[in-house]
């Protein structure tokens, strides 16, 4: 099995994301997600990897859009970060059936 990391801003985020994630997937890989706690933490982590010992292409970030970068231009960021199209990846679920998904993981976990 091959494994792909992600680090993600909150305790709850992995719920959002490992669907999203996953369905991208050929058979036989998985994604092990990495809460941080919040933005600077995932960007911190990214700048503490030696990339001599990790590929880009197996190691991603996930960051949420904050109102900040509405204002003033975001950062460029590497090919390997993620930023949410809204303000955070909780807006994208009500865009599509991706709610629906959410909603059972959460439960299902719950119980």
């Amino acid at each position: 099995m091959l494994n792909v990391y992600g680090f993600v801003e909150g305790k709850d985020d992995p719920v959002f994301y490992r669907h999203l994630i996953e369905r991208l997937f050929p058979e036989g890989w998985s994604v092990k997600l990495i809460p941080t706690g919040n933005k600077q933490n995932v960007l911190r982590s990214f700048h503490n990897i030696n990339w001599t010992n990790f590929s880009k292409e197996r190691v991603c970030f996930f960051i949420d859009r904050d109102l900040q970068d509405f204002v003033t231009p975001p950062l460029q960021l590497e090919n390997n970060i993620y930023v949410t199209d809204g303000y955070s990846i909780e807006n994208s679920i009500f865009k599509t059936n991706y709610f629906m998904v959410c909603f059972l993981t959460c439960t299902k976990s719950h119980y």
